[in-house]
Order: structure tokens, then C-alpha cells, then sequence
């Protein structure tokens, strides 16, 4: 029995962490997912990159995803013919120095649906209004001369420039999007972190039996119970929850997740986890007793204790033979009754069972104190039942 009694509670420690890990999950599904590249520019998978005649308005996503996909420049054996028997050439996508030398204008892009030629750079930022960077340009006879200035013009500079700046930043993983996106991922850790010692804590509190709170609900004040004193404790050696109590008492956040709203949420949190673990272990024995008692509470409200007992069995993995047989008595939770007649607490156990998706078929015993309301054999609620 000590080796069987051992192993359950092991059991039960591993039930509880993974409770606490899906408490944390629930509580923050959103916050830590970040987008991928493919997941950020999937509106623009369908663009037609060679083709800036058909780019829609650039803005900034859109812009980052033309920088990273780099400019295309389209070489064709031989370009389009005008009515005027001129056409461009693959020979302008190079600048010829006075020495000779040839340097590549990477910023020259083609379009074949204009048939006409664009400034890369220009259009990205939408810097001066010219036929470059607008609707393109075709002006084969004169287009060597335009190239030229163009180039060689304050405005085209100052896009050329930007360019390879936002470029440089993309393939550091510096522009603002990334700089955002790093800092929501070490913002959302730290909220991550902080909760897990919340729930935690409260798991601590909970287990002892220890009450949360006292006369204050302000940290670093007389009286302010159980909870908000082991927070400042953990904030002295813990460097995370001192960076949380520095923003608080800064005045930086107001959502600091100590209020005693909280506390009662994540206790029902855990709370329904346990309880869903209880039923469904409950269920997989199908067959159960219960167990009830009523008493009054503090404020002289009378409350019914609901407690289920059942058998459950451990199989070994290899042979399929019964390795290991536990009692199990469970609470479930307390009921407030209004009226402590037979038939209507009879009537408030029904209904606590069709809550939890207990079928009462399954009841094979019932277990019940003294009192005639309840062990009643005419109109007792063990009768009743």
C-alpha cells in the first residue's frame, strides 16, 4: 500500500504542473505568437515582381517585401519595337564611365506591359514627380540623356540612399518591424514569467491552506496578507518579479495582475482543471458513490458538500494485467441551499450532476449524515434518489 500511495501522489504532482502549464496557456494564447515572413507578406505572393507597372501603392510591408525579393531586371534577345523603330536596350542597365569602366544600374527595372523603364528606388519612396517613377518612361531616342540626370539628381540620391539603408537594416534584422517585434517577444516573456509565479504562488497558498489576503491590498503595507507579502518576499532575490514590483511602484503599469480579482480568477482556473481531471477519471471508471454533508458557513448560509468516490485501476502496458487498485475520493465543490428540504436538495444534486455530465445510472452507492431530510426513507434525498 505505501509503494501504491507513493505513486499517486507522484501522479497527482505531474496532474498539477501540467495544470499549471495549461492555466499559463489559456490565460495568454495570443500574446506570444509571432508572424512569420511568410505569414506577413502573403497578400503579395501573387504580385508580379518583374512588372512595376502593375505594383499596387506602395506602402511600408510592401516596400520591405520588394527590398527583400531585390529588383528583377528583365534581358530579352530583343525588346519591343515603338512605331517609331526604337526600342530599349539591355545595354542602358549599365553606365559607362570616362575610363571605360561599366558600373550597373541596378535601380533600372523594365516593365513589360508598358514597355517602358522605372527607377527602382524612386518609386519605393516615392520621391520626385517623374515619368520614372510614376508611369515609367519610353523615350528610347533620348533615353540615354535621361538615365543620365536622372542619376546624377539630388532626389534620386536621396531614394538610392534610402534604399540601401532599409536594406542593410532588413538583412540585420534592425528595421522598426523587427525592432517591434523583439521587443513584444521580450515583453511577452516577461508577463509569461510573471504569471507562472503567480500561479504558483497561489498553488503554494492554496495547498497550505493558507489565506490570501489581510487588511491591505497595497504592497509594502502593514497587513496585506499572505500573498502580496510573498510577492515582496520573491521580489528581494527574484530578479524578474523586482523588474514587475519596480514598474509598479514607477507607476509604469496599472495591470499588474496582484489584485484580488485575480487571484479568484486563476484559483477558478485551476479549479476547473482539476475538476474536469476529477470527471473524466470519474467517467472512465463509470461506476461512482456519493458523498454529501451540509453545513453552515460564516455568514450562516447553508452550504452542501458534494464528494464522489470510485475505484480506479493502473494496467501494465505489456501483459494487460491489473497492476495496481486506488480508492479515490474526490471534493467537487460546495452547493448553496436556499432550502434544506428533501426534494429540493434532491433537486439541486441532479442538477449539480447534470452540470458535470455525471450520469446518475452509473451511482452505485450514497453516503449521507444522520439527518431526516437526507437519510429520510420516504422523502429523504437517499431516497429520493
Amino acid at each position: 500500500m505505501g509503494e501504491v500511495n507513493n505513486k499517486k501522489k507522484e501522479r497527482d504532482n505531474e496532474s498539477k504542473e501540467e495544470i499549471v502549464i495549461s492555466a499559463i496557456s489559456e490565460e495568454n494564447t495570443e500574446n506570444e505568437k509571432s508572424c512569420s515572413d511568410d505569414e506577413k507578406y502573403t497578400n503579395f505572393k501573387s504580385l508580379d515582381l518583374d512588372d512595376p507597372n502593375k505594383w499596387p501603392s506602395i506602402d511600408e510591408k510592401l516596400r520591405l517585401y520588394l527590398i527583400e525579393c531585390e529588383p528583377c531586371q528583365i534581358n530579352m534577345e530583343t525588346f519591343p519595337i515603338n512605331t517609331r523603330g526604337r526600342s530599349f536596350s539591355s545595354f542602358h542597365y549599365f553606365r559607362r564611365l570616362p575610363n571605360g569602366e561599366r558600373i550597373k544600374r541596378s535601380w533600372i527595372i523594365y516593365s513589360k506591359s508598358s514597355d517602358s523603364v522605372f527607377c527602382f528606388c524612386c518609386k519605393l519612396f516615392n520621391i520626385g514627380v517623374v515619368s520614372l517613377t510614376t508611369n515609367g518612361n519610353n523615350d528610347w531616342k533620348n533615353i540615354s540623356n535621361i538615365l543620365n540626370r536622372h542619376e546624377t539628381s539630388t532626389s534620386h540620391k536621396k531614394a538610392y540612399q534610402n534604399w540601401k539603408e532599409l536594406e542593410t537594416r532588413c538583412k540585420r534584422g534592425k528595421t522598426i518591424d523587427n525592432i517591434n517585434e523583439a521587443n513584444l517577444k521580450i515583453e511577452t516573456e516577461h508577463w509569461k514569467n510573471i504569471l507562472r509565479r503567480i500561479i504558483e504562488l497561489i498553488k503554494t497558498l492554496s495547498s497550505q491552506n493558507l489565506a490570501f489576503r489581510g487588511k491591505s491590498d497595497k504592497l509594502n503595507s502593514p497587513n496585506n496578507g499572505n500573498f502580496l507579502k510573498f510577492i515582496e518576499f520573491l521580489s528581494k532575490f527574484d530578479p524578474v518579479m523586482k523588474e514587475h514590483i519596480r514598474r509598479i511602484s514607477s507607476q509604469e503599469i496599472h495591470c499588474h495582475y496582484l489584485g484580488k480579482d485575480i487571484q479568484n480568477e486563476v484559483i477558478q482556473l485551476l479549479a476547473n482543471k482539476i475538476r474536469f481531471r476529477i470527471i473524466t477519471a470519474l467517467k472512465n471508471v463509470k461506476y461512482y458513490s456519493i458523498i454529501l454533508d451540509c453545513t453552515p458557513d460564516i455568514n450562516h448560509t447553508e452550504q452542501m458538500t458534494v464528494i464522489v468516490r470510485f475505484v480506479s485501476t493502473t494496467e501494465n502496458e505489456t501483459t494487460s494485467k491489473i497492476e495496481h487498485v486506488s480508492i479515490n475520493e474526490h471534493f467537487i465543490g460546495f452547493i448553496e441551499l436556499h432550502n434544506t428540504t428533501g426534494l429540493n436538495m434532491t433537486e439541486v444534486i441532479l442538477q449539480k450532476l447534470r452540470e458535470l455530465d455525471i450520469s446518475l445510472d452509473d451511482m452505485r452507492g450514497q453516503g449521507y449524515d444522520n439527518g431526516a431530510n437526507m437519510r429520510g426513507y420516504k422523502n429523504g434525498v437517499q431516497a429520493r434518489i
